[in-house]
């Protein structure tokens, strides 16, 4: 069995709900920390969420740059 089977077989509701959601108002990115300390989470999911490629990754901020002078 592979990571992915694993972690589809281990998803909790909330996660099922988010995803399913995503998938249904037809997101094209899915934005989580679930995954990002190493441990399994969503982010393992990327690009294969039970036969649809969503986007699976973590949030970005550009930082601002403010001129004082």
């Amino acid at each position: 069995m592979s990571k992915k089977q694993r972690k589809r077989q281990s998803l909790g509701f909330a996660d099922i709900l988010h995803l399913a959601t995503a998938i249904t108002v037809g997101a094209s990115i899915f934005h989580t920390f679930d995954g990002s300390s190493g441990k399994e989470g969503l982010l393992d999911l990327n690009g294969d969420v039970a036969g649809f490629p969503l986007v699976i990754e973590k949030p970005s901020t550009a930082q601002k740059e403010f001129d004082f002078e």
